[in-house]
């Protein structure tokens, strides 16, 4: 967990404007784009904190295959 991460922030239910939409996979949270591209325009991210692409590890070749 990284306190100044808005994403961790958000998947610990802290951004009370941010409300989360039902997903299976309890490692994972979706919500709404604040600034959307599309009409329909989700984010989903991992509950763990992950920095950047270039601090993934083989341990975390599960989350992609969840989604």
């Amino acid at each position: 967990y990284d306190g100044k991460c808005v994403f961790c922030r958000i998947a610990r239910r802290e951004e009370p404007g941010t409300a989360l939409l039902p997903c299976q996979y309890e490692d994972l949270v979706c919500f709404r784009d604040i600034r959307p591209g599309a009409p329909h325009h989700y984010l989903v991210v991992p509950v763990e904190h992950m920095g950047n692409c270039k601090t993934l590890k083989a341990e975390h070749i599960p989350i992609g295959k969840a989604v």
